[in-house]
């Protein structure tokens, strides 16, 4: 899709921080930085990206070429998806790799499959849709993010359609 409007200046950072992989297929991105794309915040806490299994272990290598810091995250008792990375850029800035996302509550696992094709592009870069993320929030327990799209949207629109 082609838009009339430049990139603001944070969408500018974000490209340069993700064009090492932009060769690299099945990976989208979500989290902070798709609300804050649809106006719906103001600021990213860090960059969430969600990915094939097999893309997974290519992006972990690019990040470890690229001589970024990976993190140890403790592991979560609920989140327990099957791969996930998170990575200190040489900026400072944050990136969260996942893929296979599952979580674990009260005994019950609920898995979530992330599907490339739905992936929409904007300035060269691939965003997932705002139906998948609203239904990650609910996954994820996260109501205080469920509840922005519900009130700055009244529910969900399709953003393949819109010219944000």
């Amino acid at each position: 899709m082609s838009l009339s409007h430049p990139p603001l200046a944070w969408q500018e950072l974000l490209q340069q921080q993700l064009r090492p992989f932009l060769d690299i297929p099945d990976w989208g991105i979500g989290g902070s930085c798709l609300l804050r794309k649809l106006g719906l915040v103001t600021t990213h806490r860090d960059i969430d990206i969600v990915c094939s299994a097999v893309a997974f272990q290519q992006l972990q290598d690019r990040c470890s070429a690229l001589g970024w810091e990976p993190l140890v995250m403790p592991s979560h008792p609920q989140l327990q998806s099957d791969h996930f990375a998170r990575w200190r850029l040489t900026d400072g800035s944050v990136i969260e790799w996942m893929a296979g996302i599952k979580v674990v509550r009260d005994g019950v696992e609920r898995r979530w499959c992330f599907s490339p094709q739905q992936l929409t592009y904007e300035y060269d870069l691939p965003w997932m849709l705002a139906a998948d993320w609203f239904t990650l929030y609910q996954l994820f327990d996260r109501p205080q993010r469920v509840r922005l799209f519900i009130k700055d949207h009244g529910g969900l629109r399709d953003e393949r359609s819109a010219e944000s």
